[in-house]
């Protein structure tokens, strides 16, 4: 059983989306990280140990599908929430593969978030 709060890393290229998903993190008791793209998440990576990755599709550099992708074939067992502003065809191709553990359509509100991460990680 972890002890320690559980930590998550928000991927937004939106610097408001991010600092909003932060505040509700922290206010919802979690440490949480960012990163402004893809390749920033994966450096994080390296680095830090996280428990859940909420990440943005559409963004520069390597969208959020390539960054679970990514993150998927270097075996890291990290649940992974999509969110984004647009309706994405792909996200259905995601989830019907089996690699996504969420998705949140923008705007969303702190219940919404709390629901979803209550269903990804253990009390």
């Amino acid at each position: 059983m972890k002890t320690k709060p559980y930590k998550i890393l928000v991927v937004d290229d939106e610097p408001g989306i991010r600092e909003l998903l932060l505040d509700i993190l922290n206010f919802l008791g979690y440490q949480s990280i960012m990163a402004a793209n893809g390749v920033e998440a994966l450096e994080t990576l390296t680095r830090n140990e996280v428990d859940l990755i909420i990440s943005d599709i559409r963004m520069p550099q390597m969208s959020g599908i390539e960054l679970l992708k990514a993150v998927k074939n270097q075996n890291l067992e990290i649940p992974f929430v999509l969110i984004s502003g647009y309706k994405v065809n792909e996200v259905d191709k995601v989830f019907a593969e089996g690699l996504a553990n969420g998705f949140l359509a923008k705007p969303f509100g702190i219940e919404q978030i709390k629901a979803l991460i209550a269903k990804l990680l253990p009390a």
